[in-house]
């Protein structure tokens, strides 16, 4: 029965494992976005639409390229109703 157990725990542990370095090598970093890494706003003349530029953040090794490679931020275009 012990054995079940360490067995069970090891595959558990041995899927957190995996789903960690997955996010860590492939989770986007604009899935972070907020007033912290706001950059600016750029409204339009008619006031319809406005765009949010924010700043990559370093959430992951692909990330942390873009950033070295000078893609340092993304925008977001929003409507006048958010």
């Amino acid at each position: 029965m012990k054995k079940i157990i360490k067995s069970i725990i090891k595959i558990i542990i041995g899927i957190c494992y995996f789903a960690f370095f997955y996010w860590l090598c492939l989770f986007s970093s604009s899935s972070f976005y907020g007033d912290f890494n706001l950059y600016t706003t750029i409204r339009s003349d008619d006031g319809e639409y406005y765009a949010n530029i924010y700043k990559h953040l370093p959430t992951s090794p692909i990330s942390i390229v873009q950033i070295l490679g000078g893609n340092k931020y993304f925008t977001v275009l929003y409507n006048k109703k958010g």
